[in-house]
């Protein structure tokens, strides 16, 4: 239930909080929960209100991408055990 809530908080962070606030709590979202793929919705919204009609999803492709590589980090460092 509480990953339910936050991804409610984050796509209202999406649409009316600056994109700074969103991307850290996305981060705090992503480092908290395992394979948090939630966060690409959000990040998908984000860019379809607010980038040009041309630009290609670089945002989310990203996130598609670090996600991953966060859960690798996850396992290797000694905080998150």
């Amino acid at each position: 239930m509480p990953r339910i809530s936050f991804f409610i908080l984050l796509l209202f962070s999406a649409v009316a909080l600056p994109w700074w606030i969103s991307s850290i709590f996305l981060l705090a979202l992503v480092l908290y929960f395992p394979w948090y793929y939630e966060g690409v919705i959000a990040v998908l919204l984000y860019e379809l209100l607010y980038s040009l009609n041309s630009s290609v999803l670089w945002l989310t492709l990203g996130i598609l991408l670090l996600i991953p590589i966060i859960e690798w980090l996850k396992t290797r460092l000694y905080v998150f055990h």
